[in-house]
Protein backbone atom coordinates (compact mmCIF):
# COMPACT_ATOMS: atom_id res chain seq x y z
CA UNK A 1 0.00 0.00 0.00
CA UNK A 2 1.75 3.43 -0.99
CA UNK A 3 2.17 5.81 1.70
CA UNK A 4 2.55 9.39 1.25
CA UNK A 5 5.96 11.65 1.17
CA UNK A 6 5.30 12.22 4.77
CA UNK A 7 4.68 8.94 6.01
CA UNK A 8 7.60 7.22 3.69
CA UNK A 9 9.74 9.52 5.18
CA UNK A 10 9.74 8.76 8.80
CA UNK A 11 9.75 5.06 8.24
CA UNK A 12 13.12 5.59 5.75
CA UNK A 13 14.16 7.41 9.03
CA UNK A 14 13.06 5.17 11.87
CA UNK A 15 14.77 2.34 9.30
CA UNK A 16 17.82 3.56 9.13
CA UNK A 17 18.19 4.20 13.12
CA UNK A 18 17.41 0.85 13.87
CA UNK A 19 20.04 0.14 11.53
CA UNK A 20 22.65 2.53 13.21
CA UNK A 21 21.66 0.76 16.16
CA UNK A 22 22.29 -2.89 14.49
CA UNK A 23 18.60 -3.68 14.26
CA UNK A 24 19.07 -4.91 11.21
CA UNK A 25 15.50 -7.28 10.72
CA UNK A 26 13.88 -4.61 12.54
CA UNK A 27 15.48 -2.33 9.86
CA UNK A 28 14.20 -4.99 6.75
CA UNK A 29 10.69 -5.06 8.41
CA UNK A 30 10.76 -1.76 8.11
CA UNK A 31 12.16 -0.99 4.35
CA UNK A 32 9.89 -3.64 3.33
CA UNK A 33 6.77 -1.20 3.92
CA UNK A 34 8.38 1.21 1.63
CA UNK A 35 9.78 -1.12 -0.53
CA UNK A 36 8.94 0.60 -4.18
CA UNK A 37 11.81 2.06 -5.43
CA UNK A 38 15.17 0.60 -6.06
CA UNK A 39 16.90 3.36 -3.17
CA UNK A 40 14.64 1.20 -0.73
CA UNK A 41 15.69 -2.42 -2.13
CA UNK A 42 19.12 -1.62 -2.90
CA UNK A 43 19.26 -0.86 0.92
CA UNK A 44 17.57 -3.95 1.62
CA UNK A 45 20.23 -6.03 -0.42
CA UNK A 46 23.25 -3.87 1.40
CA UNK A 47 21.93 -4.98 4.72
CA UNK A 48 21.36 -8.80 3.64
CA UNK A 49 25.34 -8.82 2.52
CA UNK A 50 25.99 -7.13 5.45
CA UNK A 51 24.41 -10.02 7.81
CA UNK A 52 26.34 -12.20 5.24
CA UNK A 53 22.86 -13.70 3.75
CA UNK A 54 24.48 -12.81 -0.17
CA UNK A 55 21.26 -15.22 -1.97
CA UNK A 56 18.92 -12.68 -0.27
CA UNK A 57 20.70 -9.93 -1.06
CA UNK A 58 21.04 -11.11 -4.82
CA UNK A 59 17.09 -11.20 -4.91
CA UNK A 60 17.08 -7.55 -3.48
CA UNK A 61 19.55 -5.95 -6.06
CA UNK A 62 17.69 -8.02 -8.92
CA UNK A 63 14.70 -6.62 -8.20
CA UNK A 64 15.91 -3.35 -7.92
CA UNK A 65 17.63 -3.57 -11.25
CA UNK A 66 13.96 -4.40 -12.76
CA UNK A 67 12.78 -1.03 -11.44
CA UNK A 68 15.87 1.11 -12.55
CA UNK A 69 17.27 -0.91 -15.22
CA UNK A 70 20.33 2.26 -15.34
CA UNK A 71 20.96 1.60 -11.31
CA UNK A 72 24.47 0.97 -12.18
CA UNK A 73 25.35 0.38 -8.45
CA UNK A 74 22.68 -2.06 -7.93
CA UNK A 75 24.23 -4.29 -10.66
CA UNK A 76 27.71 -3.72 -9.05
CA UNK A 77 26.52 -5.03 -5.83
CA UNK A 78 24.35 -7.86 -7.20
CA UNK A 79 27.91 -9.11 -8.95
CA UNK A 80 29.83 -8.38 -5.38
CA UNK A 81 27.30 -11.10 -3.97
CA UNK A 82 27.56 -13.31 -6.37
CA UNK A 83 31.43 -13.03 -6.57
CA UNK A 84 31.23 -14.49 -2.56
CA UNK A 85 28.56 -17.32 -3.32
CA UNK A 86 31.14 -18.16 -5.81
CA UNK A 87 29.19 -17.45 -9.24
CA UNK A 88 32.11 -16.16 -11.04
CA UNK A 89 30.44 -16.16 -14.25
CA UNK A 90 26.83 -14.17 -12.74
CA UNK A 91 29.26 -11.87 -11.52
CA UNK A 92 31.27 -11.20 -14.63
CA UNK A 93 28.09 -10.53 -16.29
CA UNK A 94 26.87 -8.17 -13.40
CA UNK A 95 30.06 -6.17 -13.57
CA UNK A 96 29.45 -5.99 -17.53
CA UNK A 97 26.57 -3.86 -17.13
CA UNK A 98 27.59 -1.83 -14.78
CA UNK A 99 30.64 -1.13 -17.13
CA UNK A 100 28.38 -0.28 -19.74
CA UNK A 101 25.99 2.18 -17.78
CA UNK A 102 29.01 4.04 -16.72
CA UNK A 103 29.11 5.14 -20.48
CA UNK A 104 32.60 5.96 -20.44
CA UNK A 105 32.58 7.89 -17.45
CA UNK A 106 35.20 7.72 -14.70
CA UNK A 107 33.12 7.96 -11.79
CA UNK A 108 29.76 8.04 -10.62
CA UNK A 109 29.25 10.16 -7.46
CA UNK A 110 25.93 8.90 -5.87
CA UNK A 111 26.29 11.50 -2.56
CA UNK A 112 23.70 13.71 -4.39
CA UNK A 113 21.11 10.77 -4.53
CA UNK A 114 22.04 10.33 -0.66
CA UNK A 115 24.61 7.32 -0.62
CA UNK A 116 27.89 8.53 0.08
CA UNK A 117 29.82 6.25 -2.44
CA UNK A 118 31.46 6.71 -5.88
CA UNK A 119 31.54 3.94 -8.07
CA UNK A 120 34.94 4.15 -9.96
CA UNK A 121 35.34 2.54 -13.78
CA UNK A 122 39.24 1.38 -12.13
CA UNK A 123 37.10 -0.81 -9.84
CA UNK A 124 34.54 -2.18 -11.77
CA UNK A 125 36.99 -3.39 -14.29
CA UNK A 126 39.63 -4.87 -11.44
CA UNK A 127 35.97 -6.46 -9.86
CA UNK A 128 35.29 -7.99 -13.74
CA UNK A 129 39.16 -8.81 -14.32
CA UNK A 130 39.33 -11.16 -11.19
CA UNK A 131 35.75 -12.74 -11.89
CA UNK A 132 37.78 -13.97 -15.22
CA UNK A 133 41.21 -15.20 -13.54
CA UNK A 134 38.82 -17.15 -11.51
CA UNK A 135 36.72 -18.69 -14.13
CA UNK A 136 40.35 -19.47 -15.72
CA UNK A 137 40.17 -16.86 -18.26
CA UNK A 138 43.99 -15.65 -17.25
CA UNK A 139 44.80 -13.61 -20.32
CA UNK A 140 41.65 -11.80 -20.29
CA UNK A 141 41.45 -11.29 -16.89
CA UNK A 142 45.30 -9.33 -16.75
CA UNK A 143 43.64 -7.16 -19.52
CA UNK A 144 40.39 -5.69 -17.18
CA UNK A 145 43.37 -5.65 -14.48
CA UNK A 146 45.91 -3.42 -16.55
CA UNK A 147 43.19 -1.37 -17.66
CA UNK A 148 42.22 -0.70 -14.13
CA UNK A 149 45.20 -0.15 -13.18
CA UNK A 150 45.78 2.91 -16.35
CA UNK A 151 42.25 4.32 -14.75
CA UNK A 152 42.98 4.87 -11.18
CA UNK A 153 41.83 7.75 -9.43
CA UNK A 154 42.83 7.35 -5.45
CA UNK A 155 45.21 6.37 -3.22
CA UNK A 156 43.34 3.38 -2.59
CA UNK A 157 43.71 2.19 -5.89
CA UNK A 158 47.56 1.72 -5.70
CA UNK A 159 46.37 -2.17 -4.54
CA UNK A 160 45.61 -2.76 -7.87
CA UNK A 161 49.06 -2.55 -8.87
CA UNK A 162 50.54 -5.17 -6.59
CA UNK A 163 47.10 -7.26 -8.31
CA UNK A 164 48.95 -7.08 -11.21
CA UNK A 165 52.15 -8.42 -10.22
CA UNK A 166 50.80 -10.75 -7.71
CA UNK A 167 48.72 -11.86 -10.95
CA UNK A 168 45.44 -11.05 -9.11
CA UNK A 169 46.27 -14.06 -5.79
CA UNK A 170 45.01 -13.96 -2.80
CA UNK A 171 43.66 -10.73 -3.82
CA UNK A 172 39.83 -9.65 -3.18
CA UNK A 173 37.31 -7.43 -5.26
CA UNK A 174 36.08 -3.80 -4.00
CA UNK A 175 32.60 -3.23 -2.35
CA UNK A 176 30.29 -0.57 -0.52
CA UNK A 177 31.49 -0.60 2.61
CA UNK A 178 29.26 -1.70 5.53
CA UNK A 179 27.08 1.06 7.20
CA UNK A 180 26.60 2.68 3.47
CA UNK A 181 23.22 3.33 2.77
CA UNK A 182 20.96 5.23 0.66
CA UNK A 183 19.76 8.27 3.41
CA UNK A 184 16.99 10.85 2.47
CA UNK A 185 18.64 14.70 2.89
CA UNK A 186 18.39 16.08 6.08
CA UNK A 187 16.75 18.86 5.17
CA UNK A 188 13.54 16.99 4.30
CA UNK A 189 14.08 15.01 7.97
CA UNK A 190 13.69 18.45 9.05
CA UNK A 191 11.07 19.78 7.55
CA UNK A 192 8.57 16.99 7.90
CA UNK A 193 7.56 17.70 11.05
CA UNK A 194 5.26 20.06 12.24
CA UNK A 195 5.86 23.70 13.51
CA UNK A 196 3.65 26.62 14.47
CA UNK A 197 5.00 29.65 13.41
CA UNK A 198 2.27 31.88 14.43
CA UNK A 199 1.50 30.00 17.94
CA UNK A 200 -2.01 29.86 19.19
CA UNK A 201 -4.50 32.79 19.67
CA UNK A 202 -6.48 33.56 22.29
CA UNK A 203 -9.00 36.44 22.68
CA UNK A 204 -8.80 37.96 26.07
CA UNK A 205 -12.63 39.87 27.13
CA UNK A 206 -11.74 42.02 30.12
CA UNK A 207 -14.66 44.06 32.29
CA UNK A 208 -14.05 46.86 30.24
CA UNK A 209 -14.17 47.38 26.42
CA UNK A 210 -10.27 48.23 26.60
CA UNK A 211 -9.43 44.73 27.65
CA UNK A 212 -10.49 43.45 24.80
CA UNK A 213 -7.53 41.90 22.95
CA UNK A 214 -5.68 38.83 21.27
CA UNK A 215 -2.69 37.37 22.05
CA UNK A 216 -0.21 34.31 20.92
CA UNK A 217 -0.23 32.11 23.34
CA UNK A 218 3.56 31.87 24.53
CA UNK A 219 4.53 35.16 23.65
CA UNK A 220 6.54 37.43 25.63
CA UNK A 221 4.16 40.11 27.39
CA UNK A 222 5.15 43.53 26.62
CA UNK A 223 3.67 46.71 28.63
CA UNK A 224 0.28 46.60 27.05
CA UNK A 225 -1.15 50.44 26.30
CA UNK A 226 -4.89 51.22 26.46
CA UNK A 227 -6.90 52.06 23.73
CA UNK A 228 -8.91 55.38 24.31
CA UNK A 229 -12.22 54.79 24.36
CA UNK A 230 -14.41 55.50 21.47
CA UNK A 231 -17.67 56.68 22.97
CA UNK A 232 -18.34 58.31 26.10
CA UNK A 233 -21.46 57.94 27.90
CA UNK A 234 -22.37 60.78 30.22
CA UNK A 235 -25.32 60.38 32.54
CA UNK A 236 -26.13 63.19 34.27
CA UNK A 237 -29.09 63.86 37.04
CA UNK A 238 -31.12 66.96 36.85
CA UNK A 239 -31.79 66.48 40.47
CA UNK A 240 -28.44 65.92 41.37
CA UNK A 241 -26.94 69.76 41.91
CA UNK A 242 -23.79 68.62 43.46
CA UNK A 243 -20.44 69.70 40.67
CA UNK A 244 -18.49 66.87 42.52
CA UNK A 245 -20.28 63.80 41.40
CA UNK A 246 -18.37 61.75 39.80
CA UNK A 247 -18.90 61.49 35.88
CA UNK A 248 -18.03 58.44 33.98
CA UNK A 249 -15.50 59.50 31.85
CA UNK A 250 -15.60 55.86 29.58
CA UNK A 251 -18.56 53.65 28.94
CA UNK A 252 -19.83 52.45 31.65
CA UNK A 253 -21.54 48.31 31.96
CA UNK A 254 -24.52 49.59 33.54
CA UNK A 255 -26.34 53.20 34.99
CA UNK A 256 -29.58 53.82 36.49
CA UNK A 257 -31.79 55.75 34.84
CA UNK A 258 -33.84 58.98 36.64
CA UNK A 259 -36.11 58.19 39.17
CA UNK A 260 -39.39 60.41 38.99
CA UNK A 261 -41.28 62.09 41.86
CA UNK A 262 -44.67 63.09 41.45
CA UNK A 263 -46.20 65.81 44.33
CA UNK A 264 -49.99 65.09 44.01
CA UNK A 265 -52.65 67.49 42.84
CA UNK A 266 -54.52 69.37 45.95
CA UNK A 267 -57.89 68.54 45.38
CA UNK A 268 -60.46 71.88 44.90
CA UNK A 269 -62.90 72.31 48.20
CA UNK A 270 -65.63 72.07 45.36
CA UNK A 271 -65.03 68.56 44.93
CA UNK A 272 -68.67 66.56 45.85
CA UNK A 273 -69.23 62.78 45.82
CA UNK A 274 -65.83 61.89 44.52
CA UNK A 275 -65.50 64.25 42.09
CA UNK A 276 -63.35 66.94 42.05
CA UNK A 277 -63.36 69.80 39.89
CA UNK A 278 -60.18 70.97 38.67
CA UNK A 279 -59.42 74.98 37.85
CA UNK A 280 -59.91 76.65 34.25
CA UNK A 281 -55.96 76.33 34.56
CA UNK A 282 -55.78 72.85 34.35
CA UNK A 283 -57.68 72.75 31.19
CA UNK A 284 -55.74 75.41 29.54
CA UNK A 285 -52.35 73.14 30.59
CA UNK A 286 -54.17 70.36 28.75
CA UNK A 287 -54.92 72.13 25.43
CA UNK A 288 -51.41 73.04 24.74
CA UNK A 289 -50.69 75.77 26.87
CA UNK A 290 -47.52 74.29 28.63
CA UNK A 291 -46.24 77.68 30.43
CA UNK A 292 -48.99 78.12 32.74
CA UNK A 293 -48.79 75.80 35.82
CA UNK A 294 -51.95 76.13 37.87
CA UNK A 295 -51.13 75.53 41.48
CA UNK A 296 -52.58 72.08 41.26
CA UNK A 297 -50.73 71.18 38.81
CA UNK A 298 -48.01 67.58 39.42
CA UNK A 299 -44.46 68.92 39.52
CA UNK A 300 -41.72 67.06 37.73
CA UNK A 301 -37.83 66.27 39.88
CA UNK A 302 -35.84 63.86 38.42
CA UNK A 303 -34.23 62.10 41.69
CA UNK A 304 -30.37 61.39 41.96
CA UNK A 305 -29.56 57.48 41.72
CA UNK A 306 -29.79 56.39 44.77
CA UNK A 307 -33.68 57.43 45.91
CA UNK A 308 -35.80 54.83 46.16
CA UNK A 309 -38.71 53.37 43.90
CA UNK A 310 -40.63 52.98 46.97
CA UNK A 311 -40.66 56.86 47.72
CA UNK A 312 -43.09 56.88 44.12
CA UNK A 313 -45.18 54.25 45.76
CA UNK A 314 -46.26 55.52 49.31
CA UNK A 315 -46.84 59.36 48.00
CA UNK A 316 -50.59 58.15 46.99
CA UNK A 317 -52.62 60.81 45.60
CA UNK A 318 -56.75 60.94 45.76
CA UNK A 319 -58.60 58.95 43.23
CA UNK A 320 -59.05 62.39 41.13
CA UNK A 321 -55.15 63.12 40.70
CA UNK A 322 -54.10 59.59 40.33
CA UNK A 323 -55.36 60.40 36.64
CA UNK A 324 -53.06 62.64 35.93
CA UNK A 325 -50.66 61.28 37.88
CA UNK A 326 -50.26 58.52 35.46
CA UNK A 327 -50.65 60.20 32.69
CA UNK A 328 -47.47 62.17 33.28
CA UNK A 329 -45.83 59.31 34.47
CA UNK A 330 -46.00 57.15 31.18
CA UNK A 331 -45.00 60.51 29.18
CA UNK A 332 -41.90 61.06 31.64
CA UNK A 333 -41.18 57.51 30.57
CA UNK A 334 -41.32 57.84 27.14
CA UNK A 335 -39.07 59.99 27.63
CA UNK A 336 -35.96 58.59 29.00
CA UNK A 337 -36.81 55.56 27.16
CA UNK A 338 -34.88 56.53 23.87
CA UNK A 339 -31.98 58.14 26.02
CA UNK A 340 -31.39 54.00 27.95
CA UNK A 341 -31.98 52.51 23.52
CA UNK A 342 -29.38 54.87 22.45
CA UNK A 343 -26.95 54.47 25.51
CA UNK A 344 -27.02 50.70 24.38
CA UNK A 345 -26.46 51.49 20.85
CA UNK A 346 -23.74 53.56 21.62
CA UNK A 347 -22.30 50.76 23.47
CA UNK A 348 -22.53 48.23 21.17
CA UNK A 349 -21.00 50.71 18.24
CA UNK A 350 -18.08 51.23 20.66
CA UNK A 351 -17.59 47.07 21.17
CA UNK A 352 -18.20 46.38 17.22
CA UNK A 353 -15.63 49.32 16.59
CA UNK A 354 -12.72 47.63 19.16
CA UNK A 355 -13.37 44.49 17.62
CA UNK A 356 -13.09 45.27 14.15
CA UNK A 357 -9.60 47.20 15.23
CA UNK A 358 -8.34 43.87 16.75
CA UNK A 359 -9.28 41.96 13.45
CA UNK A 360 -7.06 44.50 10.87
CA UNK A 361 -4.11 44.27 13.94
CA UNK A 362 -4.39 40.30 13.87
CA UNK A 363 -4.96 39.69 9.53
CA UNK A 364 -1.76 41.95 9.54
CA UNK A 365 0.04 39.76 11.87
CA UNK A 366 -0.86 36.87 10.27
CA UNK A 367 0.64 38.16 6.63
CA UNK A 368 3.77 39.62 8.15
CA UNK A 369 4.46 36.01 9.35
CA UNK A 370 3.69 34.54 6.23
CA UNK A 371 5.75 36.64 4.38
CA UNK A 372 8.79 36.21 7.15
CA UNK A 373 8.24 32.58 6.31
CA UNK A 374 8.43 32.05 2.33
CA UNK A 375 11.39 34.86 1.84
Amino acid sequence: MPHCLKTELKIWADALKAYDEREFLKSIELFSGIAGSGKILTNMGLIYAAMGKHEVAVEQFNAATNLDKFLAIAHFQCGVSNFFLGRYGAAYANFQDTYSHLRGNQFINYEQLGLKFKLFSAEVLFNRGLSQLYLGYTRRGMNDLEQAGKEKSTTEHEIIDHAIRDRGERYTIFSIPIGVLYRPPEQKLRNFKSKEYLGKVKLVVGGDVDDIRTEPLGATKRGRQSYPSKVSLQLESTSNPDPKADVPSTLRRRFTAPTLRIKPIQPSPNSEHGHSTFPNDVSEAKTGDSNKVPNGECERECASSGDSVASLQSQKPRSTSSRLSSHRTRTLESDTQPQSRQGVGDRLTSLILVVRSEWKRLCSLVVGSTLTVLF
